[in-house]
């Protein structure tokens, strides 16, 4: 089976670790419920004075991640927070990251 990986990744400064937490925790308590999900994990780093939350999802392709995606609710959260960027001047606490990946057979490398 092929699998679409999404992450994303929340960091700050260690002092703010508690404000990643609560943006990390609100994302993983809405879960997930959609077609074509597969499995998530959470994964935590703190290195150089930075802490680091990264939520992993599995989705059976890229294109059922897509949909999840384009649920209303998701693009209007997304459209507020451009708006606070927009308005806010200073650098944001906290730092988003997202990496997607294709999950490739070990057939690629042969031959």
């Amino acid at each position: 089976m092929h699998v679409f990986v999404s992450q994303v990744t929340f960091s700050a400064e260690s002092a703010n670790e508690e404000l990643v937490k609560s943006i990390m925790k609100k994302k993983v308590e809405a879960g997930v419920q959609w077609k074509g999900f597969l499995d998530s994990s959470v994964w935590r780093q703190e290195k150089s004075g930075e802490v680091s939350y990264t939520w992993t999802l599995k989705w059976e392709t890229k294109e059922d991640f897509k949909s999840w995606m384009s649920r209303p609710e998701h693009v209007a959260g997304h459209k507020k927070m451009n708006q606070l960027k927009q308005s806010n001047a200073e650098k944001p606490l906290v730092k988003k990251t997202v990496n997607q990946y294709d999950e490739i057979s070990p057939e690629f490398f042969a031959g």
